[in-house]
């Protein structure tokens, strides 16, 4: 399960997460975006494999990169922050 919570700071940064309850670790097959880049609701940000699924996750706003944590073959464990969306 892939859930993407949003977390309203001083600067209204959106981090998207992953939710998986019976997978600790799952690999990032793709990353779409850029830092810098805007993007709009709904946009490709990364596809993410979960349970032998291939999983894209949208962008859930509109918005600008701010940062990327992952690239292609990196594989990541339940909550670690993947973007940053400003």
């Amino acid at each position: 399960i892939l859930n993407i919570f949003p977390f309203l700071g001083a600067r209204s940064i959106l981090c998207i997460f992953i939710a998986s309850s019976t997978n600790n670790f799952s690999p990032i097959i793709k990353v779409f975006v850029k830092e810098g880049q805007k993007v709009k609701t709904g946009e490709k940000l990364l596809v993410l494999e979960a349970m032998k699924m291939h999983n894209i996750l949208l962008a859930p706003r509109n918005g600008k990169i701010f940062k990327i944590y992952v690239v292609a073959g990196n594989t990541v464990a339940n909550k670690q922050l993947l973007v940053e969306i400003k």
